[in-house]
């Protein structure tokens, strides 16, 4: 098993964890009006941008999701998917810093959540 070396190993990464996604009762039905191949672009960008240091991602990722309907409980699931599909595709380095990312984005979103909620 490699590591996370390219935009491309991101891209298959992305797919496969939102393969995941669709299919968990949980999750699914927050992507389901998504258009899934522009959706995958900005994922990618963001994930690239994280592990490769690559620039062109321009959003603001919790912007993107503080108007969802979510909570910790989707965070914990999203972060155990995540994880579970780096897992089962890389092992090194940059797949060891993906997941602890993954759980610093879950902890500040959850963190922001609850402050907007309050």
């Amino acid at each position: 098993m490699t590591d996370i070396n390219s935009e491309l190993d991101i891209d298959i990464l992305v797919r496969k964890f939102y393969d995941k996604l669709l299919n968990d009762k949980l999750m699914s039905p927050y992507f389901q009006d998504l258009d899934l191949e522009s959706h995958f672009k900005n994922i990618v960008a963001f994930w690239s941008l994280i592990l490769l240091d690559k620039p062109g991602y321009q959003n603001n990722v919790f912007e993107k999701h503080a108007r969802l309907e979510i909570n910790e409980t989707h965070f914990e699931r999203w972060v155990l998917l995540f994880c579970e599909t780096i897992d089962d595709l890389y092992n090194g380095q940059k797949a060891d810093l993906a997941k602890s990312r993954a759980h610093i984005l879950s902890y500040t979103f959850i963190s922001k959540m609850n402050k907007k909620s309050d």
